[in-house]
């Protein structure tokens, strides 16, 4: 029975993936190409073609995100005088298919031992973390009516199930049929922010504002993106020495009026990473300071990636001397990860305190930050971001005459790969100390640029210097 949508799909890799006939499809690539508005015409069209022998099921990775899928369904089921119903969350048409809503979050063991004529699963990276899942799930694709079966996958880069789907669909260039050993065919068909003219032109802006590897993925639809380095710290932009310090902001030292941070990611076999930063007027952030604790070798070199193992006692005493030293005594805002609120285990196998509760006993307090990690992510690819002639939003104090900078931060940082099965994710297999340090750090601060609460003649110096600062 033919159905009148009152759609129409918009030209090019939209148009083709609703008329593609190949069994098993994956379209994706960039955001607001059009490829979950399409998944309601998709479901519509296969249920009235092979009317009561056809269901299809729609998957999400979790019920929120399920709804806002089944909000945009529900107009093309409506127009087809589909009856809804709440409770089996099910759409019945009057030829007597089926469309049905599904969520993974416990996984694809629900749907197992089912018959269903058309799998959907919106998000397929974010929503499948393994292949095996995958193919578990289309176990139940079959049909004992001769309707001829497909599963149609959607997706933009990343995910944790990135690695897989992009070895599955794209050891062939795009839109070429793969036959694999069974012959069955599946074909990968790309979709691009300029495939959708209803689109805000303020939306691709927002896009262009990610960083480098999540607008290559977003944007252009690039699924090599989240590959190599996560971060990239230019000299002179996002490391002075103290020289530059001087000169750009006319203080030899950040003021003891600037507010103070210390931030800890503790470690004992595996290094710690302890970083003190000060906020000027603007809200910028200068990490001036860090106490790496790494493990040295017979000739006094580092270790990577192994700890000092030193007590929190002894690092507690430390720091409290540090800043008494510098004058800093109660003016330090402390920030922690988890670690440091586990409890240990003592001697004789009795439950010992808190590491926070041992730093807190010599005045060194710390505050749990939020472990969320590509959101930390995000926030520091934020701090890190500038525009030209610009500061950033954190500058690293890296002085070859000064030990106490952060040479580390400086080391450890650009070193960092995105992680293989969580590629929006820094490798935690990596030496990620210092950068988690940080990362609870731009997570307790956000950058938010202010404007400045003294005029102290920054913007002059950095309007007379014009864009050779980030040279010099």
């Amino acid at each position: 029975m033919a159905v009148s949508l009152d759609w129409t799909p918009n030209p090019g890799p939209q148009t083709g993936f609703l008329a593609c006939p190949i069994r098993e499809i994956l379209y994706g690539g960039a955001k607001g190409g059009g490829k979950s508005e399409a998944i309601g015409p998709l479901a519509v069209k296969h249920v009235t073609q092979y009317g009561e022998h056809a269901t299809v099921l729609i998957l999400r990775e979790t019920m929120p995100q399920l709804r806002d899928l089944m909000r945009r369904v529900r107009p093309h089921c409506l127009r087809a005088g589909a009856k809804y119903n709440k409770t089996e969350k099910t759409w019945a048409f009057p030829g007597g298919g089926h469309v049905i809503f599904g969520h993974l979050s416990d996984g694809v063991d629900p749907y197992w031992g089912q018959e269903y004529t058309l799998v959907v699963i919106d998000e397929i990276t974010r929503s499948i973390a393994t292949e095996a899942d995958y193919l578990e799930l289309l176990g139940s694709l079959r049909s004992s009516r001769g309707v001829p079966c497909r599963v149609v996958l959607t997706s933009n880069p990343g995910g944790q199930g990135h690695n897989w789907v992009r070895t599955r669909f794209m050891s062939v260039p795009p839109l070429t049929v793969q036959q694999d050993g069974n012959g069955l065919a599946r074909v990968f068909i790309p979709a691009s922010l300029a495939d959708n003219p209803h689109l805000p032109p303020e939306y691709r802006a927002q896009l262009e504002q990610l960083p480098e590897a999540e607008r290559r993925a977003f944007l252009e639809g690039d699924w090599n993106a989240f590959e190599g380095a996560v971060f990239r710290l230019a000299p002179g932009v996002h490391t002075w020495t103290w020289a530059q310090f001087k000169e750009r902001t006319g203080h030899d030292r950040p003021p003891l009026e600037w507010t103070r941070y210390r931030t800890l990611d503790w470690g004992y076999s595996h290094p710690f990473a302890l970083i003190w930063f000060a906020v000027d007027y603007e809200g910028r952030a200068y990490a001036y300071r860090e106490w790496y604790g790494v493990a040295k070798d017979s000739k006094g070199g580092f270790v990577p990636n192994d700890g000092a193992r030193l007590l929190p006692e002894h690092v507690a005493r430390k720091v409290a001397d540090i800043e008494a030293a510098a004058g800093e005594t109660g003016k330090v805002q402390g920030f922690s990860g988890p670690d440091l609120w586990g409890k240990v285990r003592g001697d004789f196998g009795v439950q010992g305190p808190k590491h926070a509760e041992v730093f807190a006993t010599t005045g060194v307090h710390f505050t749990a930050w939020d472990d969320s990690r590509v959101q930390g992510k995000a926030a520091v690819h934020a701090r890190l971001h500038h525009e030209e002639g610009e500061w950033p939003g954190l500058i690293l104090i890296v002085d070859p005459s000064d030990p106490s900078t952060c040479h580390h931060g400086a080391r450890t940082l650009p070193a960092l790969e995105y992680d293989d099965h969580r590629v929006e994710d820094v490798d935690s297999d990596g030496e990620d100390h210092w950068y988690d340090s940080l990362r609870g750090f731009c997570m307790a601060r956000p950058w938010r640029p202010v404007k400045p609460k003294k005029p102290d003649g920054w913007r002059e110096r950095q309007a007379a210097a014009g864009s050779d600062w980030m040279t010099s």
